[in-house]
């Protein structure tokens, strides 16, 4: 039983559903008990006829399954606390959907009493790390490094795609900066045009990519960027998918776009400014150290809007001086994201739960 409440969970899980639906044999019976945007999105997909789905208002038609696999994005964890309180003897597996998601959910699980995760899967070697260091009841018997199945489909994208959308979107040969909000931005958005045209960056255009749980309106945002006196594209009537392909650089506080951005040798930061946090962030994760693709270079961290925009201005701008770093950016992009990253994420997920599903 795959349990999904947003659609990063859905986008890592459902490619493992997969993969246990076609081997041989039809011993397994994969099944998602969905919640939110997770059910929207599953609708959508074929994946909505090819597993079996129930709504999470029908809960209590779900038999006792053998294992529990979940992912935790950005909402809350009531889905995943709720089946660990109803069937507290069923093993349930973690999929890392985005670096340190974990956290949010161990603390829900930790504050009901019940038991964590039995076994983690993470996204990278780095990640692996910093979840044993953090929760000293995890070690090599409990967490793997797998891959996570939404970066490993990005090794055979063809370059041509991102073509087709510059094309979809008008771009010609305009740079594109995009920021893919969170939930959450807080005032990071309007601080960010401010800071950006304080430095004079209006050769870009920019367009702000909005979180299904955003409060806010893509009218809200393109006025952010009208008052700095910024070019700004609406794109709401493109997929997001479109929007991130034909970027020059993306931002995010913390986006699983940034890593797709980043696979796909575009530019990427995260823009984490504490002076623009919306009020209800929540204390910081229990990891300190940096994320695992920030500690090798392959995408830059910046703690405010001025660092990220002189970020946009260095990478962006065509002045000579900036070659020096666009190529260090690049080369770390390189050493970490083709190398780090196994292509067979979902294959390696379903083996772990093979071996670790009672007989």
């Amino acid at each position: 039983m795959f349990l999904m409440r947003d659609v990063g969970d859905a986008n890592a899980l459902v490619p493992v559903m997969d993969v246990m639906s076609d081997e041989r044999g039809g011993c397994w019976s994969p099944s998602a008990l969905v919640s939110g945007l997770a059910a929207e999105r599953f609708d959508l997909e074929t994946a909505g006829a090819k597993h079996g789905r129930i709504p999470v208002e029908r809960w209590e038609n779900v038999r006792r399954p053998d294992v529990f696999v979940t992912s935790s994005s950005c909402s809350s964890a009531h889905l995943q606390v709720a089946m660990r309180a109803i069937f507290p003897d069923v093993p349930m597996i973690y999929v890392e959907d985005n670096y340190r998601q974990y956290a949010k959910l161990f603390a829900a699980l930790r504050k009901e009493r019940l038991r964590l995760p039995d076994f983690v899967c993470t996204i990278d070697g780095g990640s692996l790390e910093d979840l044993i260091g953090a929760y000293p009841e995890y070690d090599h018997a409990r967490a793997f490094s797998t891959g996570q199945p939404v970066f490993a489909r990005l090794a055979g994208e063809s370059p041509a795609l991102r073509q087709e959308a510059r094309r979809a979107l008008g771009l010609g040969d305009a740079r594109l900066v995009v920021f893919m909000g969170g939930p959450k931005n807080g005032t990071t958005v309007p601080a960010l045009a401010e800071a950006l045209a304080a430095i004079g960056c209006r050769g870009p255009v920019y367009t702000v990519r909005r979180h299904p749980r955003d409060a806010s309106s893509e009218a809200d945002y393109a006025a952010a960027f009208d008052r700095a006196g910024l070019q700004y594209l609406q794109t709401d009537e493109h997929a997001t998918e479109t929007v991130a392909m034909a970027a020059d650089l993306v931002l995010a506080k913390s986006s699983t776009e940034v890593l797709v951005a980043a696979h796909r040798m575009i530019p990427a930061a995260y823009v984490d400014d504490m002076a623009h946090a919306a009020p209800t962030d929540g204390p910081p994760p229990r990891v300190d150290a940096p994320l695992p693709p920030v500690r090798m270079g392959a995408i830059a961290h910046w703690d405010t809007v001025a660092k990220a925009a002189e970020f946009v201005r260095v990478i962006l701008e065509p002045a000579s001086a900036a070659e020096a770093a666009r190529a260090l950016s690049l080369h770390n992009r390189q050493k970490h994201f083709r190398n780090a990253y196994q292509k067979d994420a979902a294959k390696n997920i379903f083996e772990h739960i093979r071996a670790f599903v009672p007989r």
